[in-house]
């Protein structure tokens, strides 16, 4: 789950919106077009406690891990060695496994 926490309300709900997945860390196979809207979403995210801060408004995010989530799992299927592939996007997870959201 992403947790977005800041002092404006409406700030809090466009971010929550737009927080990168695992992709937004680095290119996987077979998600060319799903790659860069998840950088563009990571790039907001460092943007706005910088643009905001004269306002004194403070913006933290945490980034989400790999979830099963349904674009996950469509993801993982579509992959010719499912094993190998779910390893490497859960290589970076704290616990084993995908979680569920």
């Amino acid at each position: 789950m992403v947790s977005v926490k800041c002092q404006s309300n409406k700030l809090e709900e466009i971010l929550s919106k737009n927080l990168p997945s695992t992709t937004g860390f680095r290119g996987f196979e077979n998600l060319g077009p799903y790659t860069p809207s998840n950088f563009a979403g990571r790039g907001m995210k460092h943007a706005a406690p910088v643009e905001y801060a004269s306002k004194n408004i403070r913006v933290n995010a945490i980034d989400p891990t790999s979830v099963e989530t349904p674009i996950g799992k469509a993801f993982l299927e579509s992959m010719p060695d499912k094993e190998l592939t779910k390893a490497v996007v859960t290589a970076s997870n704290a616990l084993p496994g995908l979680p569920q959201p």
